[in-house]
């Protein structure tokens, strides 16, 4: 069932307190505290007398029932750094976690502190739990270290609210997980033509399920270096425009198309696509391939955008990757919080109201495979350590990373290819 964020009522921050219990870490095999452990004073500040002037949240709800809240407060605590910062607090119900909630309510918070005039948000969090990966996608960045009333070690984060929101959204679909590295991705990934998903499978299923005429339109949003626009215009004679945040890529595409003799068939903008996703109408065909997480908000908000591209009786062609089962999610390496099971992606395109018309199997490599991509990428990442040595923690991460995700994609995750239909009004 879809899910809606909205900002919190007066009659909802009652609801803080046992949200406030379930945002509190815990290690593998550590036994919850009891639940009094939120009256703590170090802890109830969150949420003491919730609903004053400096006060923001929002909650999230699917099917009356209320499965989350993200809220701040400019208070002395944890994540405490000035009195014009407000601190954040988030928690999703267990049961609903890993179904991109807890991007929704960010991205709705982050939208209304910036109404209200704020700059920045801070935030703590232990330096061991996962969830430090979620807050640097969403733009934060580790500002200090400090111990926390017991003794953990905590990270400071803080994230600047009118920062380059491009930046952010290009180190997600990168697989970055600060945009700390991005002038430095065109580099690292320069081995790589094939950034996102498969040519071939994205040719194929046009061409098996779109009528190919004059006057087709394709839209590859998040097109990377154009690999997917240029094949299918190469070998579809048909149209495509290409959208990509990353001016190197966008360049790179165009030589290709005028290489393969398709640049009258392409066209490769420079531009952020949760932009283009307002203004682009009326294409038969929209790609979204292997693009990362929230990129367009969570899976619900993702599929609202990209309907609205679309003419009736369209096509949305998607490349991810699901977790069989829930009890399969504690082996996933990078990400595990992200994915969603088959059965979760089956109700998000039931509630965005798609028909699933093909599940098309298998990931393909593109034109490096995982061996000697990774060779490439730890070539490289080598080379800037060597130029830049007070980064190599930040190269070597970002290696790691991949590593794991390509581990995933082996042997933890389902890689699939979903052909969704947008429904013809009915007259």
């Amino acid at each position: 069932m879809s899910i809606q964020v909205n900002e919190i009522t007066s009659a909802e921050y009652p609801l803080l307190e046992k949200f406030l219990y379930n945002a509190i870490f815990l290690p593998p095999s550590v036994e919850p505290p009891p639940h009094e452990i939120v009256f703590e004073p170090e802890i109830h500040i969150y949420i003491k007398d919730f609903g004053c002037k400096d006060d923001c949240g929002v909650v999230a709800e699917q099917e009356g029932k209320i499965i989350g809240a993200a809220w701040t407060r400019i208070i002395p605590a944890y994540g405490h750094i000035d009195n014009d910062t407000p601190e954040l607090a988030i928690s999703v119900l267990p049961d609903y976690r890993g179904q991109g909630v807890g991007t929704m309510m960010m991205t709705r918070l982050f939208e209304l502190l910036r109404e209200r005039g704020y700059k920045r948000t801070s935030l703590s969090v232990q330096k061991d739990n996962p969830a430090v990966r979620f807050y640097q996608r969403l733009g934060y960045e580790i500002a200090g270290e400090k111990l926390d009333h017991v003794g953990h070690e905590d990270y400071i984060m803080v994230k600047e609210l009118f920062a380059n929101l491009r930046d952010v959204e290009l180190a997600r679909s990168l697989s970055a997980d600060t945009t700390e590295l991005l002038p430095y991705l065109p580099y690292v990934l320069q081995d790589y033509w094939e950034l996102g998903s498969d040519p071939d499978v994205m040719a194929r299923l046009i061409e098996k399920h779109i009528s190919l005429s004059d006057g087709i339109r394709i839209l590859d949003l998040a097109c990377g270096k154009g690999a997917v626009s240029v094949k299918i215009a190469n070998r579809l004679g048909v149209s495509v425009k290409g959208i990509d945040i990353t001016h190197a890529f966008i360049e790179y595409a165009e030589q290709k198309a005028k290489e393969y003799g398709v640049d009258d068939l392409c066209e490769f903008v420079i531009g952020d696509i949760n932009e283009a996703v307002k203004t682009e109408r009326d294409y038969d065909c929209v790609i979204l391939g292997a693009v990362g997480p929230g990129v367009l908000g969570g899976p619900a908000e993702t599929l609202k955008k990209l309907k609205a591209v679309m003419k009736p009786g369209g096509y949305i062609l998607i490349e991810e990757g699901y977790i069989p089962d829930e009890g399969n999610r504690e082996k996933i390496r990078y990400n595990k919080d992200i994915h969603l099971t088959k059965q979760q992606w089956m109700d998000v395109f039931k509630d965005a109201d798609l028909d699933l018309v093909e599940t098309a199997s298998g990931f393909g490599e593109g034109d490096l495979d995982s061996v000697s991509g990774m060779a490439a990428i730890t070539a490289r990442a080598n080379e800037l350590i060597e130029k830049y040595p007070d980064k190599k923690a930040m190269f070597e991460g970002y290696v790691r990373d991949q590593q794991n995700e390509y581990d995933d994609i082996s042997d933890s995750l389902i890689c699939v290819t979903w052909v969704l239909r947008k429904k013809q009004k009915v007259i």
